[in-house]
């Protein structure tokens, strides 16, 4: 619907009638502007071409409809704001760490649900509401489109969202100008190196979200340094903590634990210590927003699996993770270890190409140390050379006796179901919800978790 005119963007540029912002030419949609960061003409004709009647661009061309604006890159967060008005209309709670934000996000959203508040998230599975669910390129999206699905959340009445905080998204103010008022800090570990370099500089970018002038409480995850550090560098009125030892009692069963908060003694049918980490933020933050422990532990214990998270495969001894750093991967495997010390393991993992390769080694030496076979195989190689970060993987593991190399994923998920002994347990590591395989530049479906199901 062409509802806005370019002049309400940027005051002297003319009447001419739009229905959205784009920075990106190869998903432009008919009547949009394409916001033209990079000195690239033939982006520009693309854009056109699919229907885009207006450009604004940060350098100078001389074609038709095509605006030059000084300083664009710093005017993003003002076009947003001045075409998707609805922004603000909704409480978003943000979610940032290196591992748990989808889990977190998606349990609080459907604990929300289950309230009766009209909950919406937006991360790495995508975007999901009562009346959306569909993918994003990104965990945290671009600026605009961002700011689009707020908008649309707003119009099909959503009341709160629940928002996965990259650390990209967060360096690149895709999250500039929204009204968070509510933030989350799960945990730091290695990732992401390959993009900001150092620990220091990843940790700087988680920082940035606690930093926001919008904020008015934080929970903040004190069993980790950075967490720590958090609560002396930000400058948010309402500082709050949670910790494992907020649990009065934990006990371990094959279905999760059975744990005790305050008076309340329940069930959580979720693995992993790390799970009650996650669980124990929903309370928390569902406390902050003045709900009741007595109401808030049965919409929690009603919510589902996460899809690619610690994920059984029908009822099986198989389980489908996530996990894609050393830090997670470390936690997956010792989570099968605590809840069936009976039971040996078999890890299915490799890493991705062009991305962090210091990870490579480590995670290598975790598996060694946690499982007792070790199936190691095709992980998003993209543009390397697949042989080498098995290479690369190898490094970190003393010895090969129980090691085996597999590079097809689809061949190496099948011997590991189809080996698998009564007392053993297997872990796919490293893709959980992801439906595509990416070598060169090519994407190849393959989902994990429907292979498994398929063989099992």
């Amino acid at each position: 619907m062409l509802n806005k005119s370019l002049k309400q963007l940027i005051k002297n540029l003319p009447d001419i009638k739009i229905s959205g912002l784009s920075l990106n030419s190869q998903f432009i949609k008919k009547g949009e502007v394409f916001i033209s960061l990079s000195d690239n003409k033939k982006h520009i004709i693309d854009a056109f071409e699919k229907g885009c009647v207006a450009v604004l661009s940060k350098y100078q061309y001389d074609l038709e409809n095509v605006f030059y604006v000084k300083n664009l890159e710093t005017q993003l967060e003002i076009l947003a704001k001045n075409f998707y008005t609805n922004y603000n209309k909704a409480k978003i709670i943000a979610i940032t760490g290196t591992n748990g934000k989808t889990t977190t996000a998606y349990l609080l959203q459907q604990t929300l649900n289950n309230l009766n508040n009209n909950c919406a998230y937006i991360g790495t599975l995508g975007v999901k509401s009562t009346q959306l669910n569909h993918t994003l390129a990104n965990t945290t999206p671009d600026i605009f489109t961002l700011y689009k699905t707020i908008e649309t959340l707003v119009n099909n009445k959503v009341q709160t969202i629940v928002l996965e905080a990259s650390s990209h998204g967060l360096v690149q103010n895709r999250l500039a100008g929204l009204n968070i008022e509510n933030a989350i800090f799960t945990n730091l570990s290695q990732d992401h190196l390959d993009y900001h370099q150092t620990m220091d500089d990843y940790s700087k970018a988680k920082m940035k979200l606690f930093n926001m002038s919008s904020l008015k409480n934080i929970l903040v995850n004190i069993d980790d340094e950075f967490g720590k550090k958090i609560l002396k560098s930000s400058k948010t009125p309402n500082k709050n903590t949670y910790s494992i030892n907020d649990f009065i009692k934990k006990n371990i069963n094959q279905n999760g634990f059975i744990v005790q908060i305050n008076n309340h003694i329940f069930e959580l049918p979720l693995l992993g210590e790390f799970n009650l980490m996650n669980a124990l933020v929903v309370i928390k933050q569902l406390l902050l927003l003045d709900y009741e422990l007595k109401d808030i532990i049965p919409a929690l214990t009603k919510t589902k699996t996460i899809i690619g998270r610690m994920q059984r495969i029908k009822n099986s001894f198989v389980w489908v993770d996530f996990a894609h750093t050393p830090d997670a991967l470390e936690k997956s495997l010792q989570t099968l270890k605590t809840h069936f010390p009976e039971k040996n393991i078999k890890v299915v993992f490799g890493c991705g190409g062009n991305r962090d390769t210091d990870k490579r080694s480590k995670m290598g030496r975790i598996a060694y140390d946690n499982a007792d076979n070790i199936l190691l195989t095709n992980d998003n190689p993209r543009d390397e050379d697949p042989e080498q970060i098995i290479l690369d993987i190898q490094k970190g593991i003393p010895d090969f006796n129980n090691t085996q190399v597999i590079m097809d994923r689809t061949d190496a998920i099948t011997n590991a179901i189809d080996t698998i002994k009564e007392d053993e347990c297997v872990l796919i590591a490293g893709k959980g919800h992801e439906t595509e395989q990416i070598i060169k530049n090519k994407k190849i479906p393959l989902c994990d978790i429907t292979l498994a199901e398929t063989l099992l």
